[in-house]
């Protein structure tokens, strides 16, 4: 009989000991954890669903049916479900373009290659706007209010779309472009301005077929 109840002891204190070892190892019944990774990053499971972060600074996020999302540092995210379809998604990004240091006055190079004596203003715009490819070379003092200022990201040429109002009270628009020095805060000052200039091309059809200008001068309109 002693012997039975040494033997009970014993099994006892091994149950005992062994839950004291499972509660000093950290397990518990959510089954969540959180693991240090060092430079790697971090790396923590909860629900099923593990995130990692790089040391970076981009994640990766891995559900618990198998989909993962990756987002870099920069923004940009990757989304790969299940299945296996991704989507990625990039994050805008804002691009300066530097304007030309080039500022030499290339018209007279470009009426050796366009040569007309034609001449247009506001009162025959028109004339130039419906064929505005049988007019290349040809001379413009035009008065118009200014849009949409940038600077071309492929020839680094200033660039403005200027609206003009024809005799008849019709609105047509030129795609002005230049290389000289010109004051530019005119072009954003929401009054009218005066360009001289010549025709040097058509526009695409779903930019409204109008001419191309290279503007020589740009001053307020009187």
């Amino acid at each position: 009989m002693r012997k039975r109840v040494c033997l009970w002891t014993v099994i006892v204190l091994l149950v005992v000991g062994l839950a004291v070892v499972v509660a000093a190892c950290g397990g518990n019944s959510a089954g969540n954890s959180s693991t240090t990774l060092g430079s790697a990053g971090v790396s923590s499971t909860a629900a099923g669903e593990t995130t990692t972060t790089a040391a970076s600074g981009g994640t990766t996020t891995t559900a618990a049916g198998g989909g993962t999302t990756t987002t870099a540092a920069g923004g940009g995210t990757t989304t790969t479900s299940a299945g296996g379809s991704t989507t990625t998604t990039e994050e805008e990004t804002t691009t300066t373009v530097a304007q030309t240091t080039d500022t030499a006055d290339h018209s007279a190079e470009l009426r050796s290659f366009y040569p007309s004596t034609e001449s247009f203003n506001n009162s025959n715009w028109a004339t130039l706007n419906a064929a505005p490819a049988s007019h290349l070379g040809a001379a413009v003092d035009v008065t118009g209010q200014p849009s949409n200022v940038a600077v071309d990201p492929d020839s680094r040429y200033l660039t403005w779309t200027l609206t003009v109002t024809g005799t008849g009270g019709e609105q047509m628009t030129a795609l002005c472009r230049t290389n000289v020095t010109i004051d530019r805060s005119l072009l954003t000052a929401g009054t009218p301005v005066e360009v001289k200039g010549l025709v040097v091309g058509v526009q695409a059809a779903d930019a409204g077929g109008g001419p191309i200008i290279y503007a020589e001068s740009v001053q307020k309109a009187s």
